[in-house]
């Protein structure tokens, strides 16, 4: 009987409520534990396991949100975009315009998103990146060529990126 499968005594009993009780919240069928130490430590062990799979469960989905962050972004404002046209009366072939001039400018042109790349930058990486950006600009500007490397820093970071329609 019950002693042949490792029982002995009370606390057998609670090793095994323990470890049955372990299994149940965990959903699914464990090892099965032949003596007393077995059941205290699957018993222990399981919950353990369930918590990191909770944790690494948790951080996939942190990732897929911050994945699609910028996507909801994107479709929150063309949403708002949307809205006000038809609040206006908009013909439909002003509203595709205005909605194709959105798309690529939140595609090809983000203010929030360079806003976010330059915030906090020192002024010399700042110049650096704005010399990689409007590099051909310099180089190919017969008027721009010709300036010192103090000129050219406090030149290139009056320039800013914008778009003309």
């Amino acid at each position: 009987g019950l002693q042949d499968e490792g029982f002995r005594g009370q606390d057998s009993y609670y090793a095994m409520t323990l470890n049955q009780i372990a299994y149940i919240f965990a959903g699914q069928g464990a090892p099965v534990a032949q003596n007393d130490m077995e059941r205290y430590f699957l018993s222990s062990l399981t919950p353990l396991v369930q918590m990191s799979m909770a944790y690494v469960f948790a951080e996939l989905v942190l990732l897929a949100n911050r994945m699609s962050i910028m996507s909801n972004r994107r479709l929150e404002a063309m949403a708002f975009i949307q809205a006000a046209m038809e609040a206006l009366g908009l013909p439909r072939e002003i509203q595709g315009r205005i909605l194709r001039y959105h798309g690529y400018i939140q595609r090809h042109h983000n203010p929030d998103m360079y806003e976010a790349l330059l915030n906090g930058l020192s002024r010399d990486l700042v110049v650096e990146m704005k010399r990689f950006i409007f590099g051909k600009l310099l180089s190919d500007s017969p008027m721009l060529q010709d300036l010192d490397e103090q000129h050219t820093a406090e030149l290139v970071q009056a320039f800013q990126e914008i778009v003309v329609s």
